[in-house]
């Protein structure tokens, strides 16, 4: 029930639904959208800096691969209940080895301080 709740708010969170502000993450298909018409126009991907909405911060890059080939991925964090996770998605030809679904990068920490007396 848990991954419901949290599978239902990130997709409001994606697609701008649940925003902070006006503010609104794009989706996969808007960021391939966006990336194929800024790479027409100036022959590079757009690289974007951290933007935050909610838990979730989104970051693009741009790459050159070995073979000059161009790319980007997009990166997300996402602080949840329970800890916090990552995942990275693409276009380009380092895309695949360069991706991966959200995995756990931490727990938060719960320790508390006492005073010796």
């Amino acid at each position: 029930m848990k991954k419901i709740i949290l599978f239902i708010i990130f997709s409001f969170i994606l697609t701008g639904c649940s925003s902070q502000l006006g503010a609104s993450l794009s989706t996969a298909n808007q960021i391939k959208t966006e990336q194929e018409n800024y790479f027409k126009t100036n022959g590079k991907y757009k690289q974007q800096t951290e933007k935050t909405v909610g838990n979730i911060t989104q970051a693009m890059s741009e790459y050159t691969a070995p073979d000059r080939q161009k790319g980007y991925q997009v990166y997300e964090t996402d602080k949840r209940a329970d800890g916090v996770y990552i995942r990275s998605y693409g276009e380009g030809g380092e895309a695949k080895d360069r991706s991966y679904d959200w995995i756990k990068i931490g727990d938060y920490n719960t320790a508390t301080s006492t005073t010796l007396k």
